[in-house]
């Protein structure tokens, strides 16, 4: 993979990490080429990328074909939020490809850019779907047991007033799962 960064074109092994805080005028552009053999033509294929920070514009053969800065749960530097995009079969030639994805980066955070997969979609797929779980579907099933177990625990203190303990860990748990839930809608 080659590196378009700041006027200066150089070789990378992803992952790899841009030590600019803000580049969304001139983002680092990543360009690699791929190959889909004549007999794969049948077969759906996807871009993968199973991390980034904070934004990414996926090109292939020089047409975007997604733009992460459009899902704003997808820009959380705080999430590990992997993507993945069918790659239109009016795109893919048979041979040679060339996939190009800019990294966009803002804020105090620098940019980071995980090793890029490109192949048959029901390869990737299993591995999009397993990191989604981990990362974007378990934060929100712990937030909701904690937040039952907030409830549970307001119960408790409700019927026994005399142990404080239990108000204490209901508004705790309260204060935390409220944190929790207003991050994953943010």
């Amino acid at each position: 993979i080659s590196l378009s960064e700041r006027g200066v074109e150089r070789p990378v092994t992803p992952p790899y990490f841009s030590p600019q805080r803000h580049a969304m005028d001139d983002p680092p552009r990543f360009t690699g080429q791929f190959y889909r053999p004549a007999d794969e033509a049948r077969r759906a294929w996807s871009v993968f990328l199973p991390r980034f920070t904070n934004g990414v514009e996926i090109a292939v053969n020089n047409v975007v074909i997604l733009d992460s800065r459009r899902d704003p749960t997808a820009n959380r530097p705080d999430r590990n939020t992997p993507v993945i995009v069918v790659i239109p079969s009016s795109l893919l030639r048979d041979g040679a490809n060339t996939v190009s994805i800019r990294l966009f980066i803002w804020g105090p955070i620098t940019g980071f850019l995980e090793r890029v997969w490109v192949g048959p979609d029901e390869l990737l797929r299993p591995s999009y779907n397993l990191r989604s779980l981990i990362f974007v579907t378990l934060p929100v099933v712990f937030s909701s047991w904690q937040a039952i177990l907030a409830v549970i625990l307001g119960i408790m203190w409700v019927m026994r007033r005399h142990e404080p303990a239990y108000g204490l860990l209901a508004a705790a748990m309260a204060a935390l799962g409220k944190n929790l839930v207003v991050d994953m809608r943010d």
